[in-house]
């Protein structure tokens, strides 16, 4: 009886490590979905970025011809388009910046995912333990 008891709170215990392990797991599968849906929407926000960039830099170009041609025109006319093609290399700095968090992103969310299938590996591993025990402990009972 009192073996049996033993065996009874070991089974329980091993019980509650499964379901802890168990539940720990859902969190980082979670966790991991998140990160992965983050990742997806960096990469479209990356994607973005440089459709971007290319467009304003599209957009400085034809302000660089305008200019070209405007150059005969008055001086204030020059300083106008001046100062819009300083505003738009601006943009495409900006752009550009964006474009390197959005990639530095991209790496970390890989890492982080990375990470995730390492730490999933080794909970799978600590639950097919347990459940190798549980079932262990189980056949014990029933002998």
């Amino acid at each position: 009886a009192a073996k049996l008891a033993e065996m009874e709170g070991k089974l329980e215990a091993t019980m509650i490590s499964y379901t802890q392990l168990t539940d720990q797991l859902a969190t980082l599968q979670s966790a991991k979905e998140d990160t992965i849906k983050q990742l997806h929407v960096k990469e479209l926000a990356l994607k973005e970025a440089e459709s971007n960039i290319a467009a304003t830099k599209e957009d400085a170009s034809k302000e660089m011809t305008e200019l070209c041609n405007a150059k005969c025109a008055t001086e204030e006319r020059v300083t106008v388009i001046e100062s819009n093609l300083e505003t738009e290399q601006l943009a495409v700095k900006e752009l550009g910046r964006q474009l390197e968090i959005a990639e530095d992103d991209n790496a970390r969310m890989t890492g982080k995912i990375s990470a995730f299938d390492g730490i999933i590996q080794d909970l799978k591993f600590r639950i097919s333990l347990i459940t190798k025990e549980k079932e262990e402990v189980l056949k014990s009972l029933e002998n």
